[in-house]
């Protein structure tokens, strides 16, 4: 699969909502997630546990300084997360777990996250599949009718400021 993605520091969760019903999105719901992330040559690795859902193995690579920040990944779905876990973490070794709060909203073919990360705090994401000419405009879209620019994107995944954190 391949998404563009945007991610932005959130000052006021309650009105990125508000604008995002107003917007039209479907909200989803609460989801507490774990990601796991994995020792890997190239890109990333991580098993992302949502209580209540069957767990999820996402690899991906992504462009972090790409003008979309364009992904392209993977997804596996496992009814044992315990086992898979042990495993992958005793051949791998795991970098960092990253624990959020989620809301999720959708809008037509796009997800909107709300996250509370914790220790890092809140963010707005966008994923937007890549469906042909018209994903860069409604990415743009997003980014515009959420009261966001470009230029506010934050080029570093969860795990990248989970790590940075630690070391200061």
């Amino acid at each position: 699969m391949h998404n563009f993605e945007f991610k932005g520091r959130l000052d006021d969760p309650k009105a990125a909502m508000a604008r995002a019903r107003k917007l039209g999105a479907d909200l989803y719901g609460d989801l507490r997630q774990n990601d796991t992330y994995f020792r890997v040559p190239s890109g990333r690795l991580k098993l992302r546990e949502t209580a209540g859902h069957q767990a999820e193995l996402i690899f991906y690579h992504r462009d972090e300084e790409g003008s979309n920040r364009a992904s392209d990944y993977e997804i596996a779905h496992s009814a044992e997360p315990d086992a898979l876990r042990v495993l992958l973490s005793d051949a791998m070794g795991v970098l960092a777990v990253v624990k959020k709060r989620r809301t999720l909203l959708s809008l037509d073919a796009s997800r909107i996250h709300l996250d509370n990360v914790e220790g890092l705090g809140h963010f707005l994401e966008f994923e937007v599949i890549v469906d042909g000419d018209v994903a860069k405009q409604r990415i743009d879209g997003l980014i515009r009718e959420m009261g966001f620019e470009w230029s506010d994107c934050i080029r570093a995944s969860y795990l990248d400021l989970t790590l940075a954190a630690r070391e200061t």
